[in-house]
């Protein structure tokens, strides 16, 4: 009887975006590619390691879930704002992914000085892209700056108007979202 990956739930909806759960050694590590998005994502070999930083071996489970549609978002439950000291501000995503690893259903983490790859196209283009996590402990969104976005440099994330989160929501559709 395999226990799967533990996976919090942000609100008293059930999230019902599908998922993908794929085996692997850890001393081989891991490259999965969604075969119908073509997201993936890559867990070097011999880099997880327990709650106490341990080094684990054997067989882990990769969690895999991905959400690129307003529908999705919505389904998720998962809080789509983030506060910072200027106020708070709702997300016009590109797109969410979801990437947990546990053995025998206890989480694991990368060890430390090691990461993990996530190849993820964004459903469409978007001005002022950045990249955020959830924290599961707080439920809150954190800000990553990271050169990949070209914001190596900022404290905080840069916002967009209401008319320009319209107009990217709206790109030749009928209605808003």
């Amino acid at each position: 009887n395999a226990k799967h990956a533990f996976v919090p739930n942000f609100s008293p909806r059930v999230n019902s975006v599908p998922a993908a759960m794929v085996q692997f050694q850890v001393e081989n590590g891991l490259r999965y590619q969604s075969p119908t998005t073509g997201t993936s994502v890559t867990i070097p070999a011999n880099s997880l390691v327990d709650q106490n930083g341990q080094p684990v071996k054997g067989e882990a489970e990769l969690f895999f879930r991905e959400y690129r549609t307003i529908e999705e978002f919505l389904a998720s439950g998962i809080p789509m704002h983030y506060s910072d000291g200027r106020g708070p501000f709702y997300f016009n995503s590109g797109g969410m992914f979801e990437v947990r690893v546990s053995q025998a259903g206890t989480p694991l983490k990368m060890a430390a000085g090691t990461g993990y790859d996530v190849n993820f196209s964004p459903t469409e283009a978007m001005e002022s892209a950045s990249l955020y996590y959830l924290d599961d402990q707080t439920g809150e969104w954190k800000f990553r700056p990271d050169v990949a976005f070209g914001q190596a440099n900022l404290n905080e994330p840069p916002v967009v108007s209401e008319s320009t989160v319209i107009a990217n929501n709206l790109r030749g559709k009928a209605a808003d979202c």
